[in-house]
């Protein structure tokens, strides 16, 4: 599962955080995602979350470094073991904090290395939010999450997730999904999908834009081709209240080296 949560601004209304926190964790522990990216995961709302989902184990934010740009890795404690972990920013520095090329604000992305405690087999796991108004960013931000994926990964089943501020029909999307100067295709887990129930738009914006006028943007794909069961974009309201401004984007995946 990937999921934009939405920082939490204080003038949301019936939308602030604590209108939301107990419907996200009965969300979450409806679906029972092995793995979950989430993003503007700011520190106080990753303690939150953490202390709420007992059945996992969580890492990424660090108190003070980021706030509505910090990305989290929660997974199931009792499938998987956390092997390695790591963050790098979207910059020309990945190594250490930074900003990158125009982007407008420090975009990372947090990488987690588990094994399977029922196959033991590997998974990694990427999770990331790229930036809002940066089109030099996109792009190199593309190039770089796709090179750390190959060095990090390698041939071994890899999950990639976030919301990428990028809309099917761009030249940043065609750029993720199309192999070039030796880096490897992602795949896209919606087109995949045998089955895929929701709406074409994954942002809502809390109800102030028309259906009709609301963008594609969050996604989850994977390193190589593999099959996947079914597609979920989560798109509930309740009254006035939504889960996010984002929709939950929730995939099952046969990771390439588990059978059928």
């Amino acid at each position: 599962m990937s999921f934009n949560i939405r920082m939490n601004y204080q003038d949301d209304g019936p939308n602030n955080w604590e209108h939301r926190i107990d419907w996200i964790e009965d969300m979450v522990n409806h679906y029972n995602p092995g793995i979950l990216g989430a993003q503007e995961c700011y520190f106080p709302q990753f303690q939150d979350m953490e202390s709420r989902l007992n059945e996992y184990e969580a890492f990424g934010p660090v108190e003070g470094r980021q706030g509505a740009e910090s990305v989290a890795l929660f997974y199931k404690k009792d499938r998987y073991m956390l092997l390695d972990s790591g963050t790098f920013w979207l910059s020309a520095t990945p190594d250490r904090q930074s900003l990158g090329w125009d982007a407008n604000l420090r975009r990372t992305v947090t990488w987690g290395s588990f094994r399977d405690r029922n196959s033991d087999k590997p998974l990694f796991a990427f999770v990331t939010h790229f930036d809002h108004k940066g089109n030099t960013a996109r792009r190199e931000s593309i190039r770089l999450l796709k090179a750390k994926v190959q060095e990090i990964a390698g041939t071994s089943p890899a999950v990639i997730m976030g919301d990428f501020n990028l809309r099917p029909d761009s030249e940043y999307y065609s750029q993720l999904t199309t192999a070039a100067d030796g880096l490897p295709a992602f795949y896209d887990a919606k087109k995949a999908a045998a089955h895929y129930y929701g709406p074409q738009w994954t942002v809502n914006a809390l109800g102030a834009v028309p259906a009709e006028k609301r963008a594609h943007i969050d996604y989850i794909f994977t390193n190589s081709k593999m099959k996947v069961h079914e597609y979920i974009n989560i798109a509930e309201q309740r009254g006035d209240v939504f889960l996010s401004d984002h929709n939950p984007q929730y995939a099952v995946i046969q990771l390439s080296h588990e059978s059928p």
